[in-house]
């Protein structure tokens, strides 16, 4: 009970929810995302590979400066600041190469959130159980699967997928500013 009290751990519920399901849909549609530039199945596959390969290594690298330094917030600043170009690479970028650049700064700078998110918590909520904190974020992300159906519903008439993405990419932002709000 007092964990949901706290303004800082509704923040970064929201940022597990729009994170978790921000690579949850692009994971799930991205063939359909891609299929219109002319990539193939293959390529699509690729690109997924690539946003889950930045992700592992961003998950690595990001949190050792976090820990070492004794930060959060500046990190999760950082990630979800850095993951917003990514987003757009992957919106707009026409050429494969571009677009594998794209999805793996997205991976990279919005799955390494992760780990850091899940400490700031532990940190915030002390001396509260951490795998209880971790449990709260990890419903959040679970919760994210209403991304998945709802990138679907704002797909365009042509079925595009841009209109979903820029929802995400406005969300994204939205989170950078909530981040600003969290206490370090």
């Amino acid at each position: 009970k007092s964990m949901l009290r706290m303004k800082d751990v509704w923040i970064m519920l929201g940022l597990f929810l729009v994170g978790m399901g921000t690579f949850n849909g692009i994971s799930t549609w991205i063939e359909s995302i891609v299929r219109s530039r002319g990539f193939s199945i293959s390529q699509a596959g690729n690109l997924g590979g690539v946003l889950l390969f930045g992700g592992i290594a961003g998950a690595i690298v990001l949190p050792i400066f976090s820990d070492r330094l004794h930060k959060r917030k500046i990190f999760m600043l950082l990630g979800m600041a850095r993951a917003v170009p990514g987003m757009r690479g992957v919106i707009f970028a026409n050429q494969y190469w571009l677009t594998m650049v794209s999805m793996f700064f997205l991976g990279f700078f919005l799955i390494s959130l992760a780990p850091i998110g899940y400490q700031y918590v532990a940190e915030i909520t002390h001396p509260a159980p951490e795998g209880t904190s971790n449990g709260l974020l990890n419903l959040a992300g679970q919760a994210s699967v209403v991304f998945i159906y709802g990138m679907e519903a704002l797909k365009g008439k042509d079925g595009s997928f841009r209109p979903s993405l820029l929802v995400l990419t406005g969300l994204m932002v939205l989170c950078v500013l909530l981040i600003l709000w969290l206490k370090e």
